[in-house]
């Protein structure tokens, strides 16, 4: 950071110049962020195998329409002590 302090400032700022400085500091920035997310990623995955394990599935992601049930929902938002209890509140 000091050598960026330290660099004169050319007659005209150009494009080039401005460029230059903004990915010596990108590349600074990179250096310090970039370790710190991977340390983090391994530790993310490690806990979470730790906790679970490795769970593989065959089965597709999907939205199944069969398995809605809107009935038996809208049946469990009209129960009186559904209506008593958030009378209560």
């Amino acid at each position: 950071m000091k050598h960026l302090l330290a660099l004169r400032v050319p007659s005209e700022i150009i494009g080039s110049y401005l460029s230059n400085i903004a990915n010596g500091i990108g590349v600074q920035i990179a250096i310090v962020v970039l370790p710190l997310l991977l340390a983090i990623s391994i530790f993310s995955v490690a806990t979470n195998v730790m906790q679970g394990g490795l769970a593989f599935s065959t089965e597709s992601l999907g939205f199944h329409f069969e398995k809605l049930a809107p009935k038996g929902g809208w049946e469990g938002s009209f129960r009186r002590t559904v209506w008593l209890n958030s009378s209560k509140a």
